[in-house]
This record gives structure tokens, sequence and C-alpha cells, in this order.
């Protein structure tokens, strides 16, 4: 690319935009489950406010009314994409570019924001994933299991025996292959 132009390419980054999407995400989807139910909303319709105060220029957050219209706060096609990019890089959701016109209010847009956050059991699922990390201090997870054992062992139990026991489970290699 010649040098005039690579202002105008972005290069590399599809992965690492992927990877700080889902850090966003996690972030903002954790700091929420962790609020208070009653206080959850307001703090989304506060980032909201926040995003589309600066995308119009406006000092603070006040300046924006959570149940005024965004195409009555001044918006057009190319302001409700830049607040459709900044609301996806603080929230780590792919939206659509017509978001603004699909949920034309603040208060609207965080509802929905809400929703693709959280879900409708990812709150209780955090809960009892932190109450569970804090009753048992146990280091070791078992996030999912194959069906091939070693040494024998037929059934999940059975290989948690072998485990406990330390014992070998190392075989031969098979015949057939």
């Amino acid at each position: 690319v010649p040098a005039i132009l690579r202002g105008l390419v972005r290069t590399g980054g599809r992965r690492a935009r992927a990877a700080t999407a889902a850090v966003a995400r996690a972030g903002l989807a954790e700091r929420l489950a962790v609020l208070p139910e009653e206080q959850r909303r307001p703090f989304v319709v506060d980032l909201v406010r926040a995003e589309a105060a600066a995308v119009l220029g406006h000092g603070s957050a006040d300046a924006v009314d959570s149940r005024r219209e965004f195409r009555g706060l001044g918006f057009d096609s190319l302001t409700a994409i830049e607040l459709r990019n900044r609301l996806g890089k603080a929230t780590g959701l792919t939206l659509p570019a017509t978001l603004v016109f699909d949920y034309p209010t603040p208060e609207q847009l965080a509802d929905h924001l809400l929703d693709e956050l959280l879900g409708a059991d990812a709150i209780e699922v955090f809960a009892a994933s932190q109450s569970a990390a804090d009753v048992h201090d146990d280091p070791v997870v078992i996030v999912g299991m194959g069906c091939r054992f070693p040494g024998g062992v037929g059934s999940p139990e059975e290989l948690w025996d072998l485990l406990a026991s330390g014992s070998d489970a190392i075989t031969g290699f098979p015949a057939d292959r």
C-alpha cells in the first residue's frame, strides 16, 4: 500500500478486535451481573447517554434526554453509525447499523443492550458461578470429558478413582494401528 494511502487501510486486527470485544462484553456483563437489579438499567442508560453525548459533542451526558428520540437529539445516519461503533466497543457486542432507528430512544436502546449482554439466564448462571467459586476453593474444574478412557477404564467414576489412586494407566500402542 502506498504511504499516502496507509491511513485508509486497516491492517491486521480482526482477531485482535474480536478478542478485545469478547473481553469488553465479559467485563461489562460481569459488572452488570454484580450490580443490584434496580441499578442495572440506569447504569446502561447512563452509558448510552454518555456515548450519545460524546458523538454529538456535548460536554456531559446530562445534555441527552433518555426519553427523547435520537432523531430529535440531532442524530443522522452518520452519527448513528458512530454511536453504534462506540457502543459496540464499550459493550463488546456486534450491533446492527440500524441500531438507533430500531431502538429510537436511549432507554429503549439500553433495554436492548441489557437483553443482549445478560440474556434471560446469564445473571443466574453468573451468580451461581460466583457463589460456587466463593464456597469451594477447588483448583480442579472439569469442563468437558471425552469417551476414550485410558487403562481399561469404562466410566467417568472409574477414571476419577484411577486419578485419585495415582495409578499408572499407560498401555501399549494398539496393534491394529
